[in-house]
């Protein structure tokens, strides 16, 4: 059963990748003929399901030999919104290449203004979340630690609300 579970994982996986390359070696879709998720809106809650739900969910599998209880899988939604929070971040920067590209990102199909405040709303609520599954038993109160990473918190949240500068910066 436990390799079921890693190849069922993996099998997941590779689909995703396979999306994301468009069937091709990774190396080349760095050559722009990308084709993945981005095509059907996919790549923000591909990232959800793959990276939180089905990778710790399997984990979870492979390690206990049985499948999640329902507390589990609800402790993987604060992880699956924060792996979600980072593509999303990448695509709200890059939004103006890949429209021209045809990449439908959801920052693309969203604008970049919703885009931030999603973005904004899924980092808080990761927050809250906590909480709540704290409260409800379904986590541990040590996982309340992630509460010294606020101040982090408040300065992007800052400086998501300041216009987008108008080049990189030097590092």
């Amino acid at each position: 059963h436990i390799a079921d579970a890693v190849a069922i994982g993996g099998d997941v996986e590779a689909c995703q990748a396979f999306h994301e390359t468009g069937g091709q070696p990774p190396e080349s879709a760095i050559a722009e003929r990308r084709v993945g998720f981005e095509l059907f809106e996919l790549g923000e809650p591909g990232v959800f399901v793959g990276w939180g739900l089905v990778m710790i969910g399997v984990g979870y599998y492979v390690t206990a030999g049985q499948l999640p209880a329902p507390c589990v899988w609800l402790a993987t939604i604060p992880y699956a919104l924060i792996v979600t929070t980072v593509l999303l971040g990448k695509h709200i920067d890059k939004l103006e290449a890949d429209r021209q590209k045809g990449i439908r990102t959801l920052p693309v199909l969203l604008g970049e203004r919703t885009s931030l405040w999603l973005n904004m709303a899924l980092m808080s609520a990761f927050y809250a979340i906590v909480v709540v599954l704290v409260l409800s038993g379904a986590l541990a109160v040590w996982v309340l630690l992630v509460f010294l990473a606020l101040p982090r918190l408040i300065e992007v949240l800052k400086i998501y609300r300041q216009p987008k500068p108008s080049k990189p910066p030097e590092n």
